[in-house]
């Protein structure tokens, strides 16, 4: 009866697990709703020296405490730390790599580390991790994970989140773990390894998580990738996937990438033939000036799989359309997409207040971190406490806006992105347009 109907079951739900759910949801309402009648009351009651994280049963819990702490263990299964300031996140068997696999440290550690918290791997003056600790102290894969993870400038507090995000109730028939998001069913699935590791450019698949399939799609269209290919090679995943569901099952998983470059042959073909008989039409997607008075800052973040780095583009230019500024920065290579986008905002707004811009417009072209700029609403992402970070520095300006700009409004700052990869550290060229970003700057010109 518990099997899902699409197996021939009737898709009930397993009624302890649902029970578990429920628990574990209000010990995260616990964990993070401080301002409730329901947390200052069991606060008061059952941890008032303590958060809900290290409170015991004792001898006198009613039945709702320990159904409560019977959650929490659901919670601590699942839940991952958001590195803050690093303070209450021990390095040995808490969740804090950004990994949904292997979110622990299982390396050794020398003995000195072994009861040491995260923070011991943070300089506190420069709020970068200690890159020679890192190295000397835990194996390759590990090291590089940790430096992935953007350390907030704000020492704010280390939180916990939920790494999964649930779309519906249909679970992959593939691998039977996950649930089927778009990400999910296209990318991320264990099965289709045999898929996408047949081409070396997809190599970051094991080496980057996204939060959904809009962000795996910008980021392979900031990259060096085939767009083209990635398109064509994802809805050729969907069909299949939807053909095994059939009968007959359509063709084996083995000639996904073979079905991939033959449709990729075919559309390229057709799209010969239509641009010979079809005239070209511009659509007018140009950059547009700020208001009298005011600055615009566009900036933009962009990767390098050879590399293995990122980098960081702005521009500044005033009302009439003229350059006042350019900056490149070369970063680490961040485990989400989103993050890079995030410091990029970071930078801009510092760049701005340090050049000696006022009256601001910060355009970028990740939809994502806009709307979070515009209207900060998910205080328990991962790129939460960049975004706190960002508002922070914000307010030293007198007057400031955030708005979201399409690919194509925001081709200069990509450009300086996509440089920037290439170069080691920070420029910054005042006034004069450089002789990469030349084309792109007059073509967005109004």
């Amino acid at each position: 009866m518990g099997e899902p109907k699409s197996e021939g079951g009737m898709g009930f739900k397993e009624l302890a697990s649902f029970n578990d759910a429920l628990l574990a949801k209000q010990t995260w309402r616990l964990l993070h709703n401080h301002d409730s009648l329901f947390y200052k009351v069991f606060k008061s009651r059952f941890f008032p020296n303590c958060s809900i994280l290290e409170a015991k049963e004792g001898h006198g819990g009613s039945y709702a405490w320990r159904s409560i702490l019977k959650g929490r263990e659901v919670i601590w299964r699942g839940a991952r730390w958001r590195v803050g300031d690093g303070e209450n996140i021990k390095i040995w068997g808490d969740k804090w790599l950004p990994s949904l696999h292997t979110p622990t440290v299982h390396g050794s550690l020398t003995a000195d580390l072994q009861d040491a918290n995260v923070s011991s791997l943070i300089n506190p003056i420069t709020r970068q991790w200690k890159c020679m600790l890192l190295q000397n102290s835990f194996i390759a894969e590990e090291a590089e994970l940790i430096q992935k993870i953007p350390v907030n400038r704000s020492n704010a507090n280390d939180t916990l989140f939920w790494p999964y995000v649930q779309f519906d109730d249909s679970v992959c028939p593939l691998c039977s773990q996950h649930e089927e998001t778009m990400l999910h069913a296209l990318w991320s699935c264990l099965e289709l390894a045999l898929v996408w590791n047949d081409n070396n450019q997809w190599s970051f698949r094991s080496q980057m998580t996204f939060d959904n399939f809009p962000q795996l799609l910008q980021h392979v269209l900031e990259s060096d990738c085939n767009g083209e290919l990635f398109a064509i090679q994802a809805w050729t995943v969907w069909f299949w996937r939807n053909k095994v569901r059939t009968d007959p099952p359509g063709f084996p998983m083995n000639l996904v990438a073979q079905r991939t470059y033959e449709a990729l042959m075919e559309y390229r073909e057709a799209q010969q033939k239509s641009r010979s008989i079809r005239p070209s039409v511009r659509t007018d997607t140009r950059w547009s000036p700020p208001l009298d008075g005011w600055f615009k800052a566009n900036f933009d973040a962009a990767t390098s799989q050879e590399e293995g780095r990122a980098g960081i583009g702005v521009i500044w230019c005033d009302s009439k359309g003229l350059v006042m500024a350019f900056a490149s920065q070369n970063i680490q290579l961040t485990s989400l997409v989103v993050e890079m986008e995030a410091l990029a905002a970071i930078r801009a707004i510092e760049l701005s207040s340090k050049l000696g811009f006022d009256k601001v417009v910060f355009e970028g072209d990740c939809q994502t971190i806009m709307n979070a700029l515009i209207e900060p609403s998910q205080p328990f992402a991962t790129y939460g406490l960049l975004i706190r970070d960002a508002q922070t520095l914000a307010n030293r300006f007198s007057v400031v806006r955030f708005q979201y700009a399409g690919r194509e409004s925001n081709k200069v700052a990509h450009n300086l992105a996509r440089y920037a990869c290439h170069i080691t550290g920070y420029y910054v060229w005042m006034e004069n347009v450089l002789v990469h970003c030349l084309n792109v700057y007059q073509a967005d010109m109004p």
